[in-house]
């Protein structure tokens, strides 16, 4: 008898075993049905979603004794801001300058991102868009207009660069050697046109 219904326990113990194990089964596969809805929809939403037009506009005089430009920034949204053209404009509307071609990335939440720095130290401020690359135009008084300058992108992008200023007129960038202990500290001059390596040292934790 105790044998007896020792085993209609145990049938009754692996009876409840199955059954839980296939309502997992189940419940599994109901979520990755569930999964995969959501990739298929959020794929299908993406292949359809249409190219938005955009545009971000900034105003700024780049020196005291200049009049105000405006910027204005174009480009489409896909998910992602994409900057493809910019536009300066003067006081009276005209264009000033136009960039074009470009093909600037940015984050949906990021907006615009352009910035105005004296990079090169000169009194007049210089452009800086932050992106998958870093786009920056300076200043030229001579031409009148701004100049795309591709070394301040190398230097902004080469290495690990964890953090990158200015002071008093002198770039400094951190370069990361052993990340959490040690940095190579670089100062940059801007000299007759070109940024200029004036010291280095390298700072560890």
């Amino acid at each position: 008898m105790i044998k007896d219904i020792s085993m209609r326990r145990i049938f009754a113990l692996l009876l409840c075993a199955l059954l839980l194990a296939f309502c997992a089964c189940g419940q599994a596969e109901s979520v990755r049905e569930a999964a995969t809805t959501f990739e298929l929809t959020t794929l299908l939403t993406t292949l359809s979603r249409e190219q938005e037009p955009i545009s971000y506009t900034y105003t700024q005089r780049i020196h005291p004794d200049m009049p105000e430009f405006t910027f204005v920034l174009h480009g489409v949204y896909d998910g992602n801001i994409n900057i493809t053209d910019i536009d300066i404009r003067d006081e009276s509307g005209s264009y000033h300058q136009t960039f074009d071609g470009l093909e600037i990335s940015r984050m949906h939440y990021a907006g615009g991102g352009l910035e105005f720095v004296d990079y090169n130290n000169d009194g007049y401020l210089d452009i800086h868009i932050e992106s998958t690359h870093n786009y920056f135009w300076l200043w030229d008084n001579t031409q009148g207009k701004f100049v795309e300058n591709i070394q301040l992108r190398e230097l902004r992008e080469g290495g690990l660069v964890t953090v990158w200023y200015l002071d008093n007129g002198r770039l400094s960038r951190y370069i990361s050697l052993d990340p959490g202990h040690g940095s190579l500290v670089e100062i940059y001059e801007y000299v007759d046109g070109v940024f200029v390596l004036v010291d280095s040292w390298e700072e560890w934790v």
